[in-house]
C-alpha cells in the first residue's frame, strides 16, 4: 500500500522538519542542507486498525423481590413466566459504546407479603441489648465495682481509696449497666431483610441488557521494510481517524472519498461476516471506524548522493535511513577536531566530539580521533609530571640527602626519594587532568599544580623522617610500656603473690621485648613473685598437716607424745 504525493506545500513542509531536525542532532553546528537538497519523492504508507461495533440488546424474564410498603390486596393474574414475552414490553432503547443493564416491573404479577422476620412491624430486638435498652458495663462486667489500684484487692492493708478491696466503677458510677448505643435506648432496630418497611414486594420483571460487541483488526503494510515497520510503530502512538459514524453509511465512495485501499475495505466485510452474536438478541446500530497511522518514506538526493528518510506523521526525536545524512555534514567536525588536537586544547575537542559520536557511520574516523586524543594526553601528562619531577627534585632532594646523611644509607635514600617524587609529580598531574576543573585547562596551569603537589607529597615524607629521628618509636613504645604498668599496678608492685599479676607481667615482657625495650626487670618482678607464690603454698600445706594432727589428737585417734619425766636422785 503506497500513496505517492505530488503537493508542492506538503514537500516543502517535510523538507523543512528534516533540516530543524539535523539542527537538533548537530548541536546547532549546522543550519540544515542547502540549496542543492533535491526531493525526488515523497511517498505515504499507512498502516491501518479496523473498529467494528455492533449495539446488541437482549431481554429475559426473571423474579425478583424488594421491600416496599405498599400493601397489595388483588391476587396477581400472571404467575407464569412463560406466559410473558419479553419483546412485547415497551421501553426506551438507549444502546451505547458502554454495558447498560435496566429492569422494568410486570404490574400484573406483582405481590406483597408481610415479612416474616419483623412480622410487618419494620423493627426488631436490638442485636447488642437484646431489647432491654441498657448494656452490662463492659469494665465492670455488671458488677459495679472494680478492683482497688492501690492494695490489687489484698485487703492486707488499710487503704484510703477502697472499701475492702473494692471502689466504685468509674465509667458505671456503681449503676451495673450502660445505655445502649446502638438502638439508642429504644430496644429495638431496623430490619434489614424488608428495610424496616414491613411488606415484601414480589413478582415478575424484564430484565433489558445493552451491550456492545467489538471486533478490532490491526493491518500493517508489507510494503514497509521489515527492519523499520516495528520501529515506526513505535515512533507514532497516535492513530488518526480516518473514517468513524454509522456502518450503513460507509457506502464505497465514502469509502473511496478517504483513500482507504480495496484490500482494506475487502477485510472489513470479511470481519462483518466472521462476528458471532449471542442468542436472543436484537441489532441496534452498527459503528465503524477506520483508523490508520501514516509513514512516509522521503527520497533526496544532494551533491549527488541518494538516499531515503522513514518518518511518522507527528515529529519524532530520530529518523530511520539506509544512509545517514548528516554524514557529510560531520566530515568537517572531524577536521575541526583534529586541529583542536593539534593545539593541545583537549576539552574543546572531547565537547565537539560527543555531538557526532552517536553516528554510526563514522565510527572509525571518531575511533581516530579518540587515539589522537590519548596520544595527546599522554604526551601532556609526561610533560607535567617530569617539569614537576625536576622542580621538587632540585628543591627537596638536597635537603634530605643533607638531613639523613648520618642515619640511611646515601644511595639508598636518593632511590627511595626520587621514586617518591616521581610518583607524587605523576599522580598530581595525572588526578588534575582528569578532572573537568578550568585551572587545569592551561599546560602551565598543569605543571604548577603538579609540582605543588609533588612538594607537598615529598615535602610530607620530608617530616615523616624528621619526626622519626626526633621521636624515635623505642621511646613511644617504652612510654606505652611504663604506662601499662602504671594501670595495673598504680601502688607499686604487690607483694602478695597473685597468679594474675604473675601472667600480666609475663606477657606484658613479651609484647614489648621484639621492640627492644630492657624487659629484665620485668621477668625479675615475675620470677620473684612467682616464688613468693610456691613458698606460701608450701606453708599452707605445713599449716594444713598440723591443724589435722590437732584434730586427731584431740579426738583420741592418735597418742599425744610428751617428754618422759627425769627420775630424782
Amino acid at each position: 500500500m503506497k500513496r505517492i504525493i505530488r503537493d508542492k506545500n506538503t514537500i516543502d513542509r517535510f523538507k523543512q522538519r528534516l533540516n530543524e531536525w539535523i539542527v537538533t542532532q548537530s548541536k546547532g553546528q549546522h543550519q540544515g542542507f542547502s540549496d542543492d537538497f533535491i526531493v525526488t519523492e515523497l511517498a505515504e504508507y499507512p498502516c491501518y486498525r479496523l473498529s467494528f461495533t455492533v449495539d446488541t440488546e437482549t431481554r429475559k424474564v426473571i423474579s425478583f423481590q424488594r421491600p416496599d410498603a405498599a400493601i397489595i390486596k388483588a391476587p396477581p393474574t400472571i404467575t407464569d413466566p412463560q406466559a410473558i414475552n419479553p419483546w412485547d414490553v415497551k421501553k426506551k432503547t438507549t444502546g451505547g459504546s458502554i454495558n447498560y443493564r435496566t429492569v422494568i416491573e410486570i404490574p400484573e404479577s406483582l405481590k406483597s407479603t408481610r415479612c416474616i422476620s419483623c412480622q410487618g412491624k419494620g423493627t426488631v430486638h436490638c442485636s447488642n441489648c437484646l431489647g432491654q435498652t441498657t448494656t452490662y458495663c463492659p469494665q465492670c462486667r455488671g458488677d459495679g465495682k472494680i478492683t482497688c489500684p492501690v492494695c490489687r484487692g489484698a485487703k492486707l492493708s488499710v487503704c484510703p481509696e477502697c472499701s475492702g478491696g473494692y471502689r466504685i466503677c468509674p465509667t458505671c458510677e456503681g449503676k451495673k449497666r450502660l445505655p445502649c448505643v446502638k438502638c439508642g435506648q429504644s430496644g429495638v432496630e431496623q430490619c434489614e431483610k424488608c428495610s424496616g418497611k414491613g411488606q415484601i414486594l414480589s413478582g415478575l420483571a424484564v430484565e433489558i441488557i445493552y451491550k456492545p460487541l467489538d471486533a478490532k483488526q490491526e493491518i500493517s503494510n508489507n510494503d514497509i521494510p521489515a527492519k523499520f515497520n516495528n520501529q515506526l510503530l513505535t515512533f507514532s502512538k497516535e492513530w488518526l481517524t480516518e473514517l468513524s459514524g454509522d456502518d450503513e453509511k460507509a457506502t464505497p465512495e465514502s469509502l473511496a472519498a478517504t483513500h482507504v485501499p480495496k484490500e482494506i475495505i475487502e477485510i472489513y466485510r470479511k470481519m462483518r461476516q466472521d462476528m458471532i452474536l449471542p442468542e436472543n438478541y436484537r441489532i441496534i446500530g452498527k459503528r465503524l471506524l477506520i483508523e490508520k497511522k501514516p509513514f512516509f518514506c522521503l527520497s533526496y538526493s544532494v551533491r549527488n548522493n541518494t538516499n531515503s528518510i522513514w518518518l511518522a506523521h507527528d515529529a519524532p526525536s530520530q529518523y530511520l535511513y539506509e544512509h545517514n545524512p548528516l554524514l557529510d555534514l560531520y566530515e568537517d567536525v572531524i577536521h575541526t577536531c583534529h586541529q583542536l588536537i593539534s593545539r593541545h586544547d583537549i576539552p574543546s575537542a572531547i565537547t565537539l566530539l560527543k555531538s557526532v559520536e552517536q553516528v554510526e557511520a563514522i565510527s572509525e574516523q571518531i575511533s581516530g580521533v579518540r587515539r589522537a586524543i590519548r596520544r595527546s594526553m599522554l604526551v601532556t601528562y609526561a610533560q607535567g609530571a617530569a617539569i614537576s619531577f625536576i622542580l621538587t627534585s632540585s628543591f627537596v632532594l638536597p635537603l634530605l640527602y643533607q638531613y639523613n646523611a648520618h642515619s640511611f644509607n646515601r644511595t639508598k635514600l636518593l632511590a627511595a626519594a626520587l621514586l617518591l617524587n616521581l610518583a607524587g609529580s605523576l599522580t598530581a598531574t595525572l588526578a588534575l587532568q582528569i578532572s573537568k576543573q578550568r585551572l587545569v585547562v592551561k599546560r602551565l596551569h598543569r605543571i604548577a599544580a603538579g609540582f605543588i603537589c609533588g612538594l607537598l607529597i615529598t615535602g610530607s615524607v620530608y617530616a615523616g623522617f624528621a619526626i622519626k629521628r626526633i621521636n624515635p618509636a623505642r621511646t613511644w613504645d617504652e612510654n606505652a610500656m611504663r604506662a601499662d604498668y602504671a594501670r595495673h599496678f598504680p601502688f607499686g608492685l604487690r607483694t602478695l603473690p597473685n597468679q594474675q599479676d604473675i601472667e600480666f607481667l609475663e606477657k606484658l615482657a613479651a609484647t614489648y621485648a621484639p621492640t627492644g625495650i630492657n624487659v629484665e626487670q620485668l621477668r625479675k618482678d615475675a620470677a620473684w613473685l612467682k616464688a613468693r607464690k610456691e613458698e606460701s603454698e608450701k606453708r599452707i600445706i605445713q599449716m594444713e598437716e598440723i591443724r589435722k594432727n590437732i584434730e586427731e589428737v584431740n579426738k583420741g585417734n592418735i597418742k599425744k607424745k610428751t617428754k618422759p619425766r627425769r627420775r630424782r636422785y
